[in-house]
């Protein structure tokens, strides 16, 4: 075998693992989706479950779509009935108006601007909201919160969050906070993370000039129990124009999920 065909093999193998690490990985996440219907009663709080929440560059980077409004409703929705599983969430239309009639007193925001909001939740890519009959002819709005994947007949790009924590960054933290939680989410599933601002500020759809929203969102995050954040520096030395050796110290920030909010929660 040559030196070439070894090389080859070697990038083949790891292609390979990575893909069998991203499935495993996808299938962890449908695990927590069908758990997200089992109540767990324990100290920190009465009732904590998982609700589904899409987590794909198209939707968390797109600004024509309002994330807060759809975690408000996505925390009205049920789930099972008569479409016999438990990954599907969904509202019935008969009852949509008086949940979304909720949602703006909640929210705070005026009738047309969610009619606004849901308009685009259902146009955008992954059709978050989505009008079709169940299994019993019933009409419902389907809440789709991934992008499945022909290929792998699995659903992916969608990450699972607390009820508490959905419901506490809906009511009281801003949309961007929301968008970098959900993305940290994906990144930090596996633990700590590094990850550079410009990945957050791409990733919720900002200009690496708006960075200090990031900071603040971060900050704010931190303040809130959801993360942590810890770093450390790499100094580059260079030698400016006088000749005279410059030293710029570079920080790196690694990224971690926390359940301090759970204990607020209980303190509310």
């Amino acid at each position: 075998m040559t030196a070439q065909e070894i090389d080859f093999n070697y990038e083949k193998k790891l292609i390979h693992d990575k893909m069998n690490e991203e499935a495993s990985r996808k299938k962890e996440l449908l695990r927590q989706v069908i758990e997200a219907t089992t109540y767990k009663k324990g100290e920190i709080t009465k009732e904590v479950f998982n609700l589904p929440m899409p987590s794909s560059k198209d939707f968390l980077n797109n600004k024509n779509v309002n994330v807060k409004t759809y975690g408000a409703i996505m925390l009205k929705s049920n789930w099972g009935g008569r479409f016999l599983n438990q990954t599907d969430r969904y509202l019935y239309k008969n009852k949509f108006d008086e949940i979304i009639k909720e949602v703006t007193e909640e929210l705070n925001i005026s009738q047309s601007t969610i009619k606004r909001h849901i308009n685009k939740l259902k146009k955008c890519n992954i059709k978050a909201i989505e009008l079709i009959k169940n299994l019993g002819g019933e009409l419902i709005y389907k809440l789709n919160y991934g992008v499945f994947n022909e290929d792998t007949g699995q659903l992916e790009q969608f990450v699972v969050i607390t009820n508490i924590a959905l419901r506490i960054l809906v009511n009281a933290y801003s949309e961007n906070a929301l968008r970098i939680y959900l993305f940290l989410l994906y990144k930090c599933y596996k633990g700590e993370a590094y990850i550079k601002q410009e990945e957050i500020c791409e990733a919720i759809g900002l200009s690496y000039k708006t960075r200090g929203v990031v900071t603040d969102c971060v900050e704010a995050l931190i303040k809130g129990g959801f993360i942590k954040v810890r770093n450390d520096f790499n100094i580059h030395t260079r030698v400016n124009k006088n000749g005279d050796k410059v030293e710029h110290i570079i920080p790196n920030y690694y990224y971690s999920l926390c359940d301090d909010y759970l204990l607020e929660a209980k303190k509310g």
